[in-house]
């Protein structure tokens, strides 16, 4: 097929193989952009059933419009061809990546399967489910972005393994690498011959998830048979085990988008991608904090509000917070550190807000000092009660009238 020209593409090099067809990169001669071209084998385009599904399925896909998901352009038949016209994404596809690098490591892996979730979200609210998520389905671009492709013939690909593997398995079976490839990323209510759902696609990206993470994917049954098997009954494998060095919470989302029944699992894409973000961001922050803080509880003092407005009173608010700051900050400090810390803030001649408060305080200073030292034992108890203050520990009256509350 090199150098041959269909309709107007020009096919210029052969990119892959795969069950249902031939990707070629071909040149669209009207609009002078590279493309792939899928031409698609000749057992699916002398079976009208078979030609009908798949041309339906491509042109759902055709309306999906997302950085995630490649874009089909055309759906052609000409003559005895069929074929479907795609974006052309430079990059490698994440089974090379597993191949070439080992397992991605907790953020990088974190970051780019929420990307693909947010990719399938938007192809899920469209109607559109993709059918055989695998790593060979996803292309790592240069920028490391992540993006899906075969929407259109996956799902049509997937559903004619499932009916070649039910009625051709053996026990003492070794699977095909085209046929186990398929079978291992399959939902068990897939294998079952019940109609997947969105949900399907999940439980699909959380084996993705397991390799990428481990290195391996989580049923490995030495045939056929036995690799249905273990996805119909056997437990999944918590990520955790076997040596992983993997966060708890990956551990969790792994384990639920991996759950036997669909209703066990994740119910959107959407939800799965808030959780892998709210990890990301979790880990970004740990490797940004020193080791000895890591995993400790930590506790944000805002600025406190002055309910009843009295300029001379304003810098309290700021001087109040300052203050508990610092005493919340030396109380994890021994007596000896706390006065080397504060000797060498007298040495660099440092005040804090509530020192700068108390000597700017025209009238009534010695007042106000005590009762914010008051405020700063009651606030700090109620930290202590489990990091939250109740009403009472909200509100600071001070001896001229004025109050102030926490902004937070």
């Amino acid at each position: 097929m090199i150098g041959q020209t269909l309709s107007h593409y020009l096919i210029t090099s052969e990119l892959g193989r795969g069950g249902m067809g031939v990707v070629y990169r071909a040149r669209d001669q009207l609009l002078n952009r590279d493309v792939a071209l899928k031409l698609m084998l000749d057992n699916v385009v002398n079976q009208r059933d078979r030609r009908a599904r798949v041309l339906a399925e491509a042109r759902a896909a055709s309306a999906l419009n997302h950085p995630g998901i490649t874009t089909i352009y055309d759906v052609v038949e000409s003559g005895e061809h069929l074929f479907i016209v795609m974006e052309l994404v430079e990059g490698q596809t994440l089974r090379a990546r597993l191949s070439s690098a080992g397992p991605l490591d907790a953020r990088e892996l974190a970051r780019s399967v929420a990307q693909i979730a947010e990719a399938l979200d938007a192809a899920h609210s469209h109607g559109v489910v993709h059918g055989d998520i695998k790593p060979e389905n996803i292309v790592l671009q240069a920028t490391a972005v992540p993006k899906l492709f075969d929407f259109g013939i996956a799902r049509q690909r997937a559903a004619e393994t499932v009916t070649l593997t039910r009625s051709n398995q053996e026990a003492n079976e070794t699977p095909r690498e085209t046929i186990a490839g398929t079978v291992a990323y399959m939902p068990p209510e897939i294998l079952r011959g019940e109609v997947g759902d969105s949900r399907s696609d999940l439980y699909s990206l959380g084996v993705v998830l397991f390799e990428v993470a481990a290195g391996h994917r989580p049923f490995l049954g030495p045939t056929i048979t036995a690799l249905m098997a273990q996805i119909l009954h056997d437990p999944a494998p918590r990520l955790e085990g076997g040596g992983n060095i993997v966060p708890q919470e990956l551990g969790r989302i792994v384990q639920k988008l991996l759950e036997k029944e669909p209703c066990a699992r994740y119910q959107s894409a959407r939800e799965l991608q808030v959780d892998l973000t709210n990890l990301l961001r979790d880990l970004e922050l740990g490797a940004l904090l020193p080791a000895a803080v890591v995993g400790k509880r930590a506790v944000a003092v805002l600025p406190f509000k002055l309910l009843t407005p009295n300029p001379e009173d304003d810098y309290l608010g700021v001087a109040l917070a300052d203050a508990i700051i610092n005493h919340l900050g030396g109380a994890g400090r021994s007596a000896g550190a706390a006065d080397q810390h504060g000797e060498a803030l007298r040495e660099a001649g440092g005040r804090s807000a509530f020192g700068r408060a108390r000597d700017e305080c025209p009238r009534g200073g010695g007042r106000k000092h005590s009762e914010i030292r008051v405020a700063i034992a009651r606030s700090r108890a109620g930290l202590e009660r489990g990091g939250r203050n109740d009403a009472a520990d909200r509100q600071v009256r001070f001896g001229n009238g004025g109050t102030f509350r926490f902004t937070g």
